[in-house]
């Protein structure tokens, strides 16, 4: 009988473990698909824009193995630093992660991993703006966002790093 918010990797577990169902609308089905992304100053990735791109290479690189591959090694180290996450939770939240493709986009591959889609993008502009969230660049660069750090059209997914 009520709304709220939630991440759909962890709030429906625990409302399920109090017995109830929940019902649960992804924000995307509201017509809001916004990309989750790593968050960065612009004066950080200008002076250090080689330890922002191993970061960002290592980020993809590391998603594509979890969710691609076997999560075990890193759901281990999750649980060895947080003694609250145990095995169901974390079983559920990869289920999830892989279910409703939140890491890999439709492409169940892991090609997308680390891609922005343009139309996606300016989507996500146009109603930014239309909110006043966001204001029209005097040059036409969008400067809410950069591909500057992120893989190559054409790398291999997985093999952003040496």
């Amino acid at each position: 009988s009520f709304i709220q918010q939630c991440l759909l990797t962890n709030e429906p577990f625990y409302v399920r473990q109090a017995g109830v169902e929940p019902k649960v609308i992804p924000l995307r089905e509201s017509g809001f698909d916004p990309y989750h992304g790593i968050y960065c100053l612009t004066a950080f990735a200008e002076r250090h824009p080689e330890e922002v791109r191993a970061f960002v290479e290592a980020s993809v690189r590391g998603w594509r193995d979890f969710i691609l591959n076997d999560p075990s090694p890193a759901l281990e180290l999750i649980a060895e630093r947080n003694p609250r996450m145990n095995q169901a939770f974390m079983d559920y939240c990869v289920h999830t992660l892989r279910e409703r493709n939140l890491v890999t986009g439709e492409a169940p591959d892991g090609a997308q991993v680390g891609r922005l889609d343009p139309e996606r993008l300016e989507a996500m502009a146009g109603e930014m703006k239309r909110l006043g969230l966001i204001e029209e660049p005097a040059d036409g660069e969008p400067h809410w966002y950069s591909v500057r750090f992120l893989p190559k059209p054409g790398d291999a997914p997985g093999n952003a790093l040496p």
